[in-house]
């Protein structure tokens, strides 16, 4: 109940950005800047262009955060943002100088994707 009431709150109406909470802050995040999520145990890593965010979701609520027409799952612990894929390779994708892993589970739903 305490996390779908704080997705509520910290997604805004606005598809252009979000607000993440990071320790006592709240870090607006621009998505159309936002390269990767990476799931670190209780934490998820997002990854943007000049800066990284660290907040205390599970990957599960990182992708209810996330509009699925411009995220897709590429690992079970990966999201990646569709816009910055430069290049796939079969067990990984080459996203604005990051490798991010694709696990067979999700290959073919990603190449469908692109």
């Amino acid at each position: 109940k305490a996390v779908n009431k704080a997705a509520e709150v910290l997604k805004e109406k606005n598809d252009d950005y979000l607000f993440i909470k990071e320790g006592f802050d709240h870090v607006r995040l621009a998505l159309n800047e936002l390269i990767f999520a990476k799931a670190e145990g209780n934490y998820v890593k997002l990854v943007c262009k000049d800066q990284q965010v660290m907040t205390r979701l599970k990957m599960s609520e990182a992708e209810a955060l996330l509009p699925p027409d411009r995220f897709v799952k590429t690992h079970r612990s990966y999201m990646v943002n569709l816009d910055f894929i430069d290049k796939v390779e079969r067990h990984q994708v080459q996203a604005a100088g990051h490798y991010i892993p694709i696990s067979q589970t999700y290959y073919e739903g990603l190449i469908s994707r692109l």
